[in-house]
C-alpha cells in the first residue's frame, strides 16, 4: 500500500530495506505523487527459495526524510513440483 500525498511537514514517503536469512535481498524507495492510497502495489517479491524456513524483516529507512511504513497484505506461495521453491510478494 503506497500513502497519498498527506500535506506539508507529513511524511508520505516510503523507504525500505528487506532482509531475508540475515542478508539484506532488496529495497523500495518511492515518494508519493497522488492524494489517493494505492492498494495492492508490490514493493518486493523473490522467486526460487529453498522450501526452509525462512526469516524476513522489512526495515524503514530514515536518511534525509522519515520513512512512512504500511502494507494491506503478504503473500507466501509455495510451489510443489520437481524442484521445490518459495514465492514472496509483498
Amino acid at each position: 500500500m503506497l500513502p497519498p500525498v498527506f500535506g506539508r511537514g507529513i511524511t508520505s514517503y516510503m523507504n525500505m530495506t528487506f532482509d531475508l536469512d540475515g542478508k539484506n535481498v532488496g529495497f523500495f524507495e518511492k515518494t508519493a505523487v497522488t492524494e489517493e492510497w494505492t492498494y495492492n502495489f508490490s514493493v518486493f517479491s523473490i522467486y526460487g527459495l529453498e522450501n526452509a524456513e525462512h526469516t524476513f524483516a522489512i526495515q524503514p529507512q530514515g536518511g534525509q526524510s522519515s520513512s512512512y511504513l504500511v502494507f494491506d497484505y503478504f503473500t507466501y506461495k509455495s510451489v510443489v513440483g520437481l524442484a521445490p521453491s518459495l514465492v514472496i510478494l509483498i
